[in-house]
């Protein structure tokens, strides 16, 4: 944090880091493409190496297994039950060991009671044991060779096939695998099977070799069985008693039991996996005519530790080159810049109000001439700016103060002591006027006409700010010079109407609400020009509309017959009478207040008093517009009529 702290408050400083982080960041890019040049070529390297091994053990795989299967097509063609009696098939199979070094044993198994005299079995079996090959009888109740896979095999398949590796336990006594040739007897022109011909090849000379293959330091190989069991493996309890998926569910390597499948599936291909927190990298391939697939696993930290050395000799390097960079380029950068520190010391002053500070003198002819052109124009430009700003600022403080004696003046004009007739028991009445800006176009107004007489009115005038607020403060000294003992509302808004339409060049009007209550009766006379109707708050709970008087607002037309609506308000009731401000009031998604959700809020605070009410739908209000800005004058007059 303190080196970072040091950089932002030097500009040298901040273009070395800002050149030396792209160069860092080129660097990064070069490794990176480098590293992953370099693995691949690394990859394909050991891919090479083991598709070359592999080519190696399928040839010397092949060629043993070639000469074991030709090996037993020869010979069994050249079997003749009449040529070779019973007692003679000893020396059949024991000619066919001695001819070929790579067979470990050979046998000639019949059928059940094939030969009467020999008994359910009879299999002459010749075998290496060290430099000696001896013969024995296969076949008894512990070694059912009808039972084995090297004879069911060939006999149900009705072809010649290898068997999957064994322990011949009873026979050769070593891990081998058998091919296995069934020998059939024409009987009345139709094959009938009599046994077969196999061919042992041991297994140990394959498990030396495999672990005699060296990858790397410390990678190895394997082989499996068609069936995924372990044929060799380095750790020799394994063989022939795990398979792959045994071996992946005990070390918890889900990946190689999707390789054993490919593997069982005779696929090739590569995967990684991590065992006992280290990344290994498998590579299979099948083994031709045998069935059996061979693996070849590295450890990748010794496929890829040239490379890592390779990384830290570059690395190396780039410290000390980016350290030599970093020291060159801050001393040049140093002396480039050294007349910035003129330039800040000047920018202070000017900012400080010494317009006329001396600038620092540049000879060249390059950027910094320019920025030195431009302090000058600068501080031209400030000294006209702030002459100018000062007449500007000194006439807005004139109008504000203006717009703020006229606020003073038009609120003035309005009620706003509450309760406004405290010795009456007969009326709750409380208002509140809001405007959009300094001044506003809305008005509300309440007075007693007589002892028992109510006049109360609302209005709101088209247009806002200082116009409105005259059209309002007009219309509201008509009212109060027009309403007199015995008036209808009808007359209220016919002579209001005439006289605002006199030298209204601007076309401007009014919406008008205007009421007059006789406060023992509770009968109430009105009239709309073209203003929201108020809202009948019923003692019951009911809240609706009154009945509505609509026309078109004041000042307008003259001579307009503007007619007073009657209805009659019962004890308990009340009246809540708004401008168009309440209803329209939006909040920052265009979404508006509504009538809806003014009546549902009147009807939710219908036991509160008057000013209790107006402040709850105000404050809804507020939290429905939130932080946005009031849009329109805000006004509301809400009375109770107690008898």
């Amino acid at each position: 944090m303190i080196l970072f702290s040091k950089i932002k408050k030097s500009f040298a400083k901040r273009i070395i880091f800002k050149i030396l982080s792209y160069i860092l960041l080129l660097f990064i890019v070069a490794l990176s493409a480098l590293f992953l040049f370099t693995a691949k070529i690394l990859d394909r390297n050991i891919e090479e190496k083991v598709s070359l091994i592999d080519e190696v053990i399928t040839k010397q795989f092949g060629a043993v297994f070639q000469e074991a299967e030709s090996v037993a097509k020869s010979f069994a063609t050249c079997y003749d039950e009449t040529r070779y009696p019973t007692d003679s098939l000893y020396s059949f199979v024991t000619d066919i060991v001695k001819q070929n070094s790579e067979i470990n044993g050979s046998a000639i198994a019949f059928e059940p009671n094939y030969f009467p005299q020999k008994g359910i079995y009879f299999a002459p079996y010749a075998y290496r044991k060290g430099e000696l090959i001896k013969t024995k009888l296969l076949g008894n109740i512990d070694y059912d060779y009808f039972e084995m896979e090297w004879y069911n095999s060939p006999k149900n398949l009705e072809k010649s096939c290898w068997s999957n590796p064994y322990f011949d336990e009873g026979g050769g006594d070593v891990l081998m695998t058998t091919y296995s040739k069934p020998l059939y007897k024409k009987v009345a022109g139709e094959n009938i099977f009599i046994g077969v011909l196999t061919i042992d090849i041991s297994l140990e000379w394959l498990s030396e070799t495999i672990s005699g293959i060296e990858i790397l330091e410390s990678g190895y190989a394997f082989i499996l069985s068609k069936d995924g069991t372990f044929v060799t493996f380095p750790d020799k309890s394994r063989i022939m008693n795990h398979t792959i998926f045994s071996f992946s569910e005990e070390k918890n390597i889900p990946v190689l039991h999707n390789v054993g499948e490919k593997m069982i599936a005779r696929e090739s291909g590569t995967e990684r996996f991590t065992l006992d927190g280290n990344k290994y990298k498998i590579y299979y391939s099948p083994i031709n005519n045998t069935g059996w697939t061979l693996a070849i696993i590295l450890p990748e930290a010794e496929v890829y530790a040239p490379l890592y050395d390779l990384l830290k000799q570059l690395i190396l390097i780039i410290i000390i080159g980016l350290t030599i960079t970093i020291i060159i380029v801050y001393h040049i950068i140093k002396n480039q810049t050294k007349p910035l520190n003129k330039f800040a010391d000047a920018a202070l002053g000017i900012a400080n109000g010494d317009f006329k500070k001396e600038l620092p003198t540049i000879k060249s002819e390059d950027e910094m001439a320019i920025m030195r052109n431009s302090f000058v124009t600068m501080q031209n430009s400030l000294n006209e700016h702030i002459e100018q700003l000062t007449k500007t600022t000194m006439a807005k403080e004139r109008i504000e103060s203006e717009l703020r004696i006229a606020r003073e003046i038009q609120m003035g004009m309005i009620p706003k002591i509450f309760p406004p007739f405290p010795n009456r028991d007969d009326i709750d009445l409380y208002a509140i006027l809001k405007p959009a800006k300094e001044v506003g176009g809305d008005l509300y107004d309440f007075f007693l006409i007589d002892d028992n007489t109510l006049c109360f009115a609302i209005g709101d005038v088209s247009g806002k700010g200082v116009p409105a607020s005259l059209f309002m403060a007009v219309t509201r000294s008509l009212l109060r010079s027009i309403t007199v003992k015995g008036v209808s509302t009808a007359d209220i808004a016919n002579k209001v109407n005439n006289t605002l339409t006199i030298n209204n060049e601007s076309s401007m009007f009014v919406t008008f609400f205007v009421g007059i209550l006789n406060l023992e009766t509770g009968d109430l006379q009105y009239s709309n020009a073209g203003h929201n109707p108020p809202v009948l708050i019923e003692k019951d709970g009911s809240v609706g509309y009154i009945e509505n008087a609509t026309n078109i607002p004041l000042g307008l037309f003259p001579d307009r017959n503007y007619i007073s609506k009657y209805t009659k308000i019962k004890n308990g009731d009340g009246l809540f009478l708004y401008t168009d401000g309440v209803t329209e009031a939006e909040n920052r998604d265009s979404v508006l207040y509504s009538e809806k959700r003014l009546i549902e809020n009147l009807r939710k605070n219908r036991i509160a008093n008057s000013k209790e009410l107006i402040n709850s739908i105000e404050n809804d209000i507020y939290k429905h517009v939130g932080d946005y800005f009031q849009s329109d004058d805000l006004t509301m007059l809400c009375l109770f009529y107690n008898e």
